[in-house]
């Protein structure tokens, strides 16, 4: 019975909670794990890349300590991307150009978060089938484990990942790869076109699978098509 939780404790969440910093505005908080799901060219990288930037400059974090990893471009996209992480203060690695593979990568962030690293850090996988087999449940538990970790040790974690050609019983798209990702993880969104029909305008919508924190339900995005 001691270990019941307290009234103090329920406040001090509720406070955890509406302080909670966003990195993405009202998708993903800092400090935790979050995963977006969605079928190529929905629109994943634009706007988590748009929405991190907005954050950026209403201050509400600071991009120093944002490295966001694209493992998932040809050269062109790469430089594209690159150049616009740069513009507002995003630190942007390709394995690709680096010369390193994305197991080297995956080295690398076990080393930061042994050196006491990860604290106030954020890494953006694109995409996490780069990374790690995601149809291969030891594998995924292994590399999903290294983001915990880092996490735990106060890092955060964007996670841009496929969605399934099948859809569920209700016409959502499903993510790629085992349930674990679904339990490891902080937070879930699929990220699904509602409307493409304009010649120039998408809209998409995130919706929320799960969350550990105060994630916005569902989010409704338009944005050019040529941009993406």
């Amino acid at each position: 019975f001691d270990l019941a939780i307290s009234e103090e404790q329920i406040e001090r969440m509720r406070v955890e909670m509406r302080e909670a910093r966003y990195l993405l505005p009202r998708l993903a908080i800092e400090g935790q794990a979050t995963v977006i799901a969605g079928a190529p060219n929905s629109g994943k990288t634009l706007i988590t890349l748009a929405f991190l930037r907005m954050a950026i400059e209403q201050s509400e974090i600071d991009g120093n300590g944002i490295m966001y990893i694209n493992a998932d471009d040809n050269g062109d996209g790469i430089a594209t991307k690159a150049s616009y992480c740069l513009s507002f203060g995003v630190k942007c690695l390709s394995p690709l150009i680096s010369g390193i593979s994305t197991s080297e990568i995956t080295s690398f962030i076990d080393y930061q978060i042994g050196m006491g690293k990860a604290f106030g850090r954020t890494l953006i996988f694109d995409t996490v089938k780069k990374f790690v087999d995601v149809m291969d449940k030891g594998k995924q538990r292994i590399w999903f484990d290294l983001i915990r970790k880092w996490t735990a040790a106060g890092g955060s974690a964007i996670l841009l990942t496929h969605t399934n050609k099948h859809k569920d019983r209700s016409g959502a798209s499903i993510y790629s790869g085992t349930a674990d990702i679904l339990q490891d993880m902080d937070c879930l969104y699929n990220l699904e076109i509602v409307d493409d029909t304009d010649k120039e305008w998408r809209t998409v919508q995130f919706t929320l699978q799960k969350a550990r924190g105060n994630n916005v339900p569902e989010l409704a995005v338009k944005y050019l098509k040529q941009a993406d």
